[in-house]
């Protein structure tokens, strides 16, 4: 992955994709907006609405993602590209194979639909 391009984020999308937990748990007890949306780059593609949800997926950090379905995330929020994609989807964004199953795994028992 060449990397994300930021238009538009909070601190919260920044810390889900690059943060510890505890850094992301810091910001939502300060009231950061767990559905704020930002407009990003992922490797020169422009996606709008991207949840910090699907930027913990696209880390994939098990740990994050877990913190923010526990604190209300939505699971099948929808960034937008060349269509609709949910934080499932997203993952597949993710260069890490290693555990990118992992997350995949995690986010179907956490009633993500593919």
């Amino acid at each position: 992955m060449e990397g994300i391009q930021w238009f538009t984020e909070t601190p919260l999308h920044r810390t889900a994709y690059e943060g510890t937990p505890d850094e992301v748990r810091a910001l939502l007890n300060r009231g950061a907006d767990i559905e704020a949306k930002a407009d990003i780059s992922v490797d020169g593609v422009n996606w709008e609405g991207v949840t910090p949800l699907h930027l913990a997926t696209l880390d994939p950090d098990l740990a994050v993602a877990g913190l923010l379905l526990d604190r209300g995330a939505d699971i099948q929020a929808r960034a937008f590209a060349d269509g609709w994609w949910p934080p499932i989807h997203f993952a597949l964004l993710s260069q890490r194979s290693d555990e990118l199953q992992s997350m995949i795994n995690f986010l179907v028992s956490r009633g993500a639909t593919p």
